[in-house]
This record gives structure tokens, sequence and C-alpha cells, in this order.
């Protein structure tokens, strides 16, 4: 696994189809991924043009770490508002800024060492964090071998 050098970057206000769940599993996590992909889809959504514009992003909402109770948020961005079913959110992320690091490597192997420097960044530095940390994942695990997957941490600051 490599890890990149902390930045801090803005980024514009971002909307996206998502869905909370809490207790996460491998087999939940995909399971909402298609579940969105499959609301996005949706022939009045393809009819209006609308379709995921980037990539799948997991935000952890209450800060748990013990898996069964951690509330998360899996969400795609899209171009324009599309029609849902009740259990899915159409929301904005906010433009502002974000300490962000980048990791290529296995999924499963990243997080601990890649949050660790991530928020020590944040604490050197003495910014304010302003929402949960989010997970954008860069490559398509269809087409990417685990090791080269590519995979940006995000924590709004202030």
């Amino acid at each position: 696994m490599k890890l990149s050098e902390p930045i801090v970057k803005e980024i514009s206000s971002i909307k996206v189809i998502s869905k909370e769940e809490i207790g996460i599993s491998k087999k939940k996590f995909q399971n909402i991924i298609i579940e969105l992909v499959q609301q996005v889809m949706q022939p009045s959504n393809m009819q209006k043009g609308i379709h995921i514009a980037g990539s799948p992003m997991y935000m952890n909402v209450n800060g748990e770490q013990n898996p069964k109770e951690i509330k998360f948020e899996i969400c795609f961005p899209v171009s324009g508002i599309p029609t849902v079913e009740k259990g899915f959110s159409i929301k904005d992320i906010p433009a502002g800024k974000v300490a962000s690091l980048i990791m290529k490597g296995s999924y499963e192997n990243f997080t601990a060492e890649g949050y660790s420097k991530l928020y020590q960044f944040i604490g050197q530095n003495n910014y304010n964090i302003k929402g949960p940390l989010r997970e954008i994942y860069m490559s398509n695990p269809n087409d990417t071998p685990l090791e080269e997957a590519i995979t940006e941490l995000q924590v709004p600051i202030e």
C-alpha cells in the first residue's frame, strides 16, 4: 500500500444520491451500491438524461468504529435530480476545504494507516473538522487489481 502526503484542497459542491445504513459489512456495502445504481438507472431518470457523474463514496456518519454500530452512507454523484424511491436521498455535499490523502492498494488494508496519517496532519495543522470522513473509490474493482486500487480520503475542515 502506498500513501500520498496529505494536502488541503477546495472541492466544489456535489449533488449525490445516497442511502444510509447501520452496521457495515462487505455484503451490505455491495448491495447498497447496486441499489443506488438501480435507482439512477430507472427509466424515468434515463429519459431525463440523469446519470452517475463520479466515483462512489462512503461516509461514516456517526464516527462510530464498531462495525455493528457504524451509521454510514454510500453516495454516488449524479447529473441532475433523479427520482428515487423511499429510503434513498438526494442531497448536496457542500463546497469547501478538505484535507485529502490518496491511497493505492487494497481497500481492506489501508484504513488504519491512512486514517491515522490524515488525522495526524489535521491535528498538526490545527484544522477543525467540519464533517464526516469520506472514502472516494476512484478505481472500479471489476477492472482494477486490488493492489492497484486508488482511494481518496477526504475530511472536511475549516
